[in-house]
């Protein structure tokens, strides 16, 4: 059954992690995927927080050209440091062993990330360049 009716983001049980959320800003989502499992008791999965946590890359207009102009990698509300995001799970008292935060760039860390299996794979993209490099690896 659902945890959530009203909607396709969470759902129980059916792999080993909950799953990865990409381009976590102040970690929202990731706290709130982590206060389901907390509130579900399910002390087997793994939230993991993938971010550069240094904002927005500069896009390759060249290689992917619609994202020409789309250049948000000098916008500094967007560039929030990984002691930030965990300091918001601390805050609710969900920073534990089962919130692994992965740091980098998608293309570098994704693919030799340590996640065998995903439930929920949560993701925001704001270039084709994110897009293909999260989903291509």
């Amino acid at each position: 059954m659902p945890i959530f009716d009203s909607g396709p983001m969470i759902r129980a049980p059916c792999a080993n992690n909950s799953g990865p959320s990409d381009r976590v800003w102040r970690g929202g989502v990731t706290i709130m995927m982590r206060a389901v499992l907390a509130a579900q008791s399910d002390a087997t999965r793994t939230v993991w927080v993938a971010d550069s946590f240094e904002g927005l890359p500069v896009p390759d207009a060249a290689i992917y050209p619609a994202d020409a102009g789309l250049d948000w990698s000098h916008v500094d509300i967007l560039k929030v440091d990984a002691a930030t995001v965990q300091a918001n799970f601390e805050r609710y008292g969900l920073w534990d062993d089962q919130v692994r935060l992965l740091e980098g760039w998608f293309s570098d860390t994704l693919p030799i990330a340590p996640i065998d299996r995903l439930a929920v794979a949560r993701s925001t993209a704001t270039s084709t360049n994110q897009r293909w490099t999260r989903w291509c690896t």
